[in-house]
Order: structure tokens, then C-alpha cells, then sequence
């Protein structure tokens, strides 16, 4: 018997655990809000990209051991980031493959050595990667670069997440011969990789053969979904890697649009390319979007490589503000400037010349002084330095004091309400009720007065108490600290 009861009493506290662990398994709210923050977070992270210029930097040397010299070297890349991450730092970790050695460069550390070096690029979002190799030994070598770029993405006013992409490319040395202008490596050991391939139909010097990179070819727009201002011109670009569309194309890159509301105005051409990227513009639809198609040939193979992106309109809805501005008050005029990609906005509010206050985007912030009283303002907004409108601002002086209402509380007594506007040295404008004939007896009802502290308004509440045995009328007035009188109001008991 005692056998079966301590049995049964392991099995109520297995089954005791087993609740425990269920209930811990049951999301709570802080970890509903962690999954909403994390799908954020990932959300913002993919739109956080590098992207390179090129894929491969080449450097040809010529000459004898002691007597080397740089026939030519492409001796620049930049790195491109896209999204919307902060305080980005870039770090580049230059491996030689021959002798597995890294050489760590970090943007925040202003780090270089004598053959490489890193610099930021400022307002393009992107830093620029300089080499001239080592000139010690008759080797053809291979060095690999990764990027790492790290910024912070804010998920709210309190928190922030940090965030990385990465990406590669590599750099060759390739030792030519004086006399044959070819590599002292053969023509088979550089084809081997399948990273590289020969073309003989580029223009070269000295009779070298060229060196490009072919491997996978990527297209990526700066801007997957692009949002312009309606009917107004938009711009993006394509970074093309894996390819020279300078030298490796059958004809021209190409562009086409599709519509998702016929007749929408919206268009797109190709303004430009570089060896690696595709500069395009159009005028953004009015309703709907626009679908854009970029493509290419290889002249190699005749494969075709194609990308797109999507244009939407932005709508700009008219900002929010007062027309008529009190001094000492201060004010936020909501801009409702849209987020666009391509373009830089502003908003800026100014008297004259003088620019007394402005912002990128939002809410723009301005407390009129007393010297502004009777200014005009211009509140101005602009898209890439053009204006797109533009509204005027007025700042007058407070009104005097108002007597707004008059009532009947017995035989020999009256309330009146009094309103009155604006500070005087820092103190609330209040006023006080004088009588301008008849007599009477004058008293605040204290902890009645209301106030919009906001605005500087301030409602008060007085009576006036006459004889019992009055008859006829009396006249009144109400005057604030500033000395300024309301217009006389009267009553007959």
C-alpha cells in the first residue's frame, strides 16, 4: 500500500513539471513584442546592402627583379551601401591567399598601411578601397577582400540594433612578360579558376592578353521600390557586378515599362552607364505605378540578364500650421515631407534672408520673439533645392483683454467672465476688473479660472457686489498686467 501512494506521488509531480514546463513554452507579451521587433529588424536588414564597383581590381607589372615597375593597375574600388542603418563602419580584411595573412582596415580607426587604404565617401553612402601591391618578387598573386559594414537601425525612441552585410571581391597581380607581353603564368593556369576568363577580342597594349572576371553576373537597382514625387522626375541606378558593360555587351543595355494604370504618365530611360552600372531617370506616374525592366546581352554567349524596379508615386499632403503666430508661444508646423530615395527635401522657415529654422523632414520648431511682432515668415518646401510651395506666417502682438460674459447671481450681485492673452516678463498675462462708475464691490473667484497654458489664455472669474438697496447702472472694464483695458461693458440692477 505504501508502495502504491509513493508511486502516485511521483507521478502528480511529473505531471506538476510537466505544467510548469508548458506554461514557460507559452509566449508571454515581452517575447509577442520581441517577435514584432526581430521581423523588424530582419525587415530592415535586407534592405541593408553592399554592393561593389567591381568584382576584380587587376594590376599588370612589367620589368626585372629590382627593376619592377606598374604597366597599369585599376586601383580603386568603391563599396555602395543601400537601407537605412546609421553610424556605419566599414571593415576590410585583405587576405593573401599565398601565405594566408590578413591585413585588418577599419574606417572608425582611419587605419592604412603602405599598400592599402580605406576612405569614406561623405553624403554618398559609400567608401572608397586604394592598393598598389608589393613590387618584391616575380609572382602573380591573388589577394581577397571582404567587406563587413555595421550600423545601428533605431526600432524606437529608446531602442537601437546593430546590423552587418558583407560582401567580397579580390584583387590580382599579374607579372607580364617584356618581350611576349603575356603572363609568366601560361594561359591554362590562368583559365583554371572558373572565376576567370580571356578575351582576346579587347583592345589591349603591348599584345597582353586581357584579364576580366565573368563568374555569376548580379544586377541590383539602388532602389527596389522607388518613391518620387507624382509627375515629377525620379532617378535610380543599377550596380551591375560580374560584367564590363563597357567592353562585354551585345549592343546596349535596354529598358522597358509596364504600367499598372494605362496612360499614367509615367516613363523610364537609360541616361547613362559605366563599365558597372546603369544610371536610369523618368518622370514618376501620376496614379498607380510603373514597373521598370533593365536587361542586357553577354556577347559571349548571348545569355540575357535582366532586373527591375517599381516607381510609386508620393503623394505631398499640405503641411499643418497657424497662419497667425503670438510671440513666447512655441510652435511646431508639421512639414509632410515625404521619404524619398533620390532626393534630398527641406523645409525651412525665414524672414527676409534670414533662415530662423529648418529640417530634412518632419516637424520644424519655432518660438517667435517679441521683436517678431508684426513680421511676415515664409514657410518654404523643396525638393533637390527646388521649391514646391511656399506659405506665409504672420506674427502679431495678443490681444487686449476681453469681458466675454456677464450674468445675474442674486439682486445686488453679478459674475462676469474675463479673458486675457500673453505673458508679461515671464508671468502669466492675468487681468483685474475696475469699475469705471457706480459703486460697488469687486472680487476673483479664486480656483475657478481656466487656462490653455498651450495658446497663453487665461479665462477668470470675478463678481461685483452692490448695495441691497442700489438701483441704476454700473460700468466696468477689465485691464491685464500689461496696462492694456477691455471696452466697457455696463449693467443696470
Amino acid at each position: 500500500m505504501k508502495a502504491n501512494l509513493k508511486r502516485k506521488g511521483s507521478v502528480e509531480i511529473y505531471f506538476v513539471l510537466y505544467l510548469a514546463a508548458l506554461i514557460f513554452l507559452l509566449p508571454g507579451k515581452d517575447d509577442e513584442i520581441r517577435d514584432e521587433e526581430s521581423m523588424e529588424v530582419q525587415s530592415i536588414a535586407r534592405e541593408f546592402v553592399l554592393n561593389v564597383e567591381k568584382t576584380t581590381l587587376n594590376c599588370t607589372v612589367t620589368g626585372n627583379p629590382g627593376h619592377y615597375k606598374i604597366f597599369s593597375i585599376d586601383s580603386v574600388n568603391t563599396i555602395f551601401y543601400s537601407g537605412n542603418a546609421q553610424n556605419i563602419v566599414f571593415e576590410f580584411s585583405v587576405e593573401d591567399q599565398s601565405i594566408n595573412r590578413n591585413i585588418v582596415l577599419k574606417s572608425d580607426e582611419r587605419s592604412s598601411t603602405k599598400y592599402f587604404r580605406i576612405r569614406e565617401i561623405g553624403g554618398q553612402s559609400a567608401a572608397e578601397f586604394h592598393w598598389k601591391p608589393p613590387l618584391d618578387e616575380k609572382v602573380n598573386k591573388t589577394y581577397i577582400v571582404n567587406v563587413t559594414a555595421t550600423g545601428m537601425i533605431r526600432i524606437s525612441n529608446e531602442k537601437q540594433r546593430k546590423i552587418n552585410a558583407k560582401t567580397r571581391f579580390s584583387l590580382n597581380v599579374i607579372h607580364l612578360n617584356d618581350e611576349t607581353g603575356q603572363s609568366f603564368s601560361t594561359i591554362d593556369s590562368l583559365t583554371a579558376s572558373p572565376d576567370i576568363v580571356i578575351d582576346n577580342q579587347a583592345p589591349t597594349g603591348l599584345n597582353q592578353t586581357a584579364v576580366y572576371p565573368v563568374g555569376e553576373v548580379n544586377l541590383r537597382p539602388w532602389a527596389v521600390s522607388l518613391k518620387a514625387l507624382a509627375s515629377r522626375r525620379w532617378s535610380n541606378q543599377v550596380w551591375v557586378s560580374g560584367i564590363n558593360l563597357k567592353k562585354q555587351l551585345k549592343g546596349f543595355p535596354k529598358t522597358e515599362v509596364i504600367q499598372t494604370k494605362e496612360n499614367n504618365g509615367g516613363s523610364a530611360i537609360i541616361s547613362d552607364f559605366t563599365e558597372n552600372t546603369i544610371s536610369l531617370s523618368g518622370i514618376t506616374p501620376f496614379t498607380g505605378n510603373i514597373k521598370v525592366l533593365v536587361s542586357f546581352i553577354r556577347n559571349a554567349d548571348n545569355k540575357e540578364f535582366t532586373t527591375e524596379f517599381n516607381v510609386i508615386p508620393a503623394r505631398l499632403s499640405k503641411p499643418l500650421f497657424d497662419p497667425i503666430l503670438y510671440p513666447g508661444i512655441e510652435y511646431s508646423i508639421e512639414t509632410n515631407l515625404p521619404f524619398l530615395q533620390d532626393k534630398e527635401t527641406l523645409a525651412k522657415l525665414t524672414q527676409g534672408s534670414r533662415v530662423v529654422s529648418k529640417t530634412e523632414r518632419g516637424k520644424l520648431n519655432f518660438t517667435p520673439q517679441l521683436a517678431d511682432t508684426g513680421k511676415r515668415f515664409v514657410l518654404t518646401r523643396l525638393v533637390d533645392n527646388e521649391t514646391i510651395d511656399s506659405y506665409n506666417i504672420e506674427v502679431q502682438d495678443f490681444s487686449g483683454p476681453e469681458i466675454v460674459r456677464t450674468w445675474k447671481i442674486s439682486e445686488n450681485k453679478i459674475r462676469i467672465a474675463t479673458r486675457s492673452y500673453g505673458k508679461l516678463r515671464g508671468a502669466d498675462n492675468f487681468c483685474k476688473i475696475e469699475l469705471s462708475s457706480g459703486k460697488g464691490v469687486v472680487r476673483e473667484k479664486f480656483g475657478h479660472d481656466q487656462k490653455d497654458a498651450d495658446k497663453f489664455i487665461w479665462l477668470q472669474f470675478f463678481e461685483i457686489t452692490v448695495d441691497e438697496n442700489f438701483s441704476g447702472v454700473i460700468e466696468f472694464i477689465a485691464v491685464d498686467s500689461r496696462g492694456r483695458k477691455s471696452a466697457v461693458k455696463d449693467y443696470k440692477f
